[in-house]
């Protein structure tokens, strides 16, 4: 019996650990975020779902984001953010972005992309 009960909450954990991959805290202006530092108000652009990519054309992360009377500091685009957005074509970064996760823009039809110096 505790081996199953084992088993099943192992399965739970697997099931969490995928959904979470692809979750988001919060939208503005079409673009979703995931809170990564509370304390800080940090947040990072986030992949909405896996199969529904972002429809723009072009997208602007503005260097502070205003929601429920808080203010968040984009700081990184997480992983596979805009992976497989084939109508992207333009992105503007603000200089509070420090990093760009695995895949972000993976197989997108993005053709320009505006850095900051401060980019890792």
């Amino acid at each position: 019996m505790k081996l199953i009960i084992h088993e099943f909450w192992m399965v739970m954990v697997m099931l969490g650990l995928s959904i979470s991959a692809y979750a988001y805290d919060f939208e503005v202006d079409g673009v979703f975020y995931t809170v990564t530092d509370l304390e800080k108000f940090e947040i990072e652009v986030a992949n909405p779902f896996p199969n529904e990519p972002y429809t723009k054309t072009e997208i602007v992360i503005p260097s502070e984001i205003v929601y429920n009377g808080r203010t968040f500091v984009p700081v990184r685009i997480g992983e596979r953010a805009f992976y497989y957005t084939k109508n992207l074509k333009s992105v503007s970064l603000p200089s509070s972005i420090k990093s760009i996760g695995k895949g972000a823009f993976q197989d997108s039809g993005l053709f320009t992309i505006n850095l900051n110096d401060g980019l890792k």
